[in-house]
């Protein structure tokens, strides 16, 4: 009986071993697969970081060559900008010089026009010096003829001669065309006259004692200084507006190259000129008409 028991026990024992020993390889087995799974998940996550590594290390050596491309190109930028101010300063330096020889060739212009109208007036007072003395015969001017004419001098405006009826004045622009050019006249000759100061002409030959003073002369002489004073109360005024400005918050008027500075220099050299002309215009004017209106003003 005893021994009937304890084969039971040991069967039963067995079993027990038997299906623990079941339960012990599946929960091993089960293990086994999910370390399995585990290590699969593993291995793709590390596939997925090192593709990534490798994503960012080529947009890291993208970006390392962009900013070389930008530090080459910033200074292929930076040499053009600094050849940009070495030509803007040569054009600068090159402004201020045209300005300069502006300034001097707009001072030279009274001078040039001056020897101008005095190269002209030499040349036409050595033709009438030439005709000093010189017989013409008859002459028909616009307004008569005139017999057996010798010329014997010259004055503004007017040829002196000596003809049948005895001594006579005639107007150059009544002279017939041939006269005229061998006088040397012009339609201007007036003008260029009054350009000249009575100082820098050459005295006309004359014949005999001098006239009294025309009413041609006094006109002209009356012209020659209202023309004066007025070019020089002008240019006074002119003055002392670039001298006001002088300082000021603009260098320069509008529009102009010059300076105020520059202005005023110009300006003050050409009013001394201009106070030469009206002294000797005022000269005149008293020599040929003294008590004339235009000396009290």
């Amino acid at each position: 009986m005893e021994e009937s028991h304890l084969g039971i026990f040991v069967v039963l024992f067995g079993i027990i071993a038997l299906v623990m020993g079941g339960i012990g390889i599946t929960t091993m087995s089960d293990q086994k697969s999910t370390r399995l799974s585990q290590s699969a998940a593993l291995t793709l996550e590390i596939d997925s970081n090192q593709d990534r590594l490798k994503s960012l290390r080529e947009e890291i050596s993208s970006k390392t060559r962009t900013a070389a491309e930008y530090e080459i190109e910033g200074r292929k930028l930076e040499a053009t900008l600094q050849q940009s101010r070495i030509e803007v300063a040569s054009l600068q330096l090159r402004q201020e010089s045209l300005a300069q020889k502006r300034t001097e060739l707009v001072e030279q212009i009274p001078e040039i026009r001056h020897d101008l109208a005095a190269a002209q007036m030499a040349k036409k007072e050595a033709l009438r010096r030439s005709m000093i003395g010189a017989y013409l015969g008859d002459v028909s001017t616009t307004r008569r003829t005139y017999r057996q004419v010798r010329v014997t001098g010259f004055e503004p405006g007017a040829m002196r001669i000596v003809c049948q009826r005895g001594p006579a004045t005639l107007p150059l622009s009544t002279l017939p065309a041939n006269l005229k050019e061998r006088i040397g006249w012009d339609p201007i000759e007036e003008d260029l006259e009054r350009q000249i100061p009575r100082t820098d002409r050459t005295p006309s030959p004359n014949i005999g004692k001098a006239a009294a003073p025309s009413e041609a002369d006094i006109a002209r002489a009356q012209a020659d200084f209202a023309s004066a004073k007025a070019e020089m109360d002008q240019t006074q005024r002119s003055l002392e507006e670039a001298q006001s400005q002088i300082g000021g918050s603009r260098k320069s008027p509008p529009g102009s190259l010059e300076t105020y500075q520059e202005r005023a220099q110009r300006l003050s050299r050409l009013l001394e000129q201009q106070r030469l002309r009206y002294e000797d215009s005022r000269n005149t004017l008293i020599r040929v008409h003294p008590n004339d209106s235009l000396l009290r003003r």
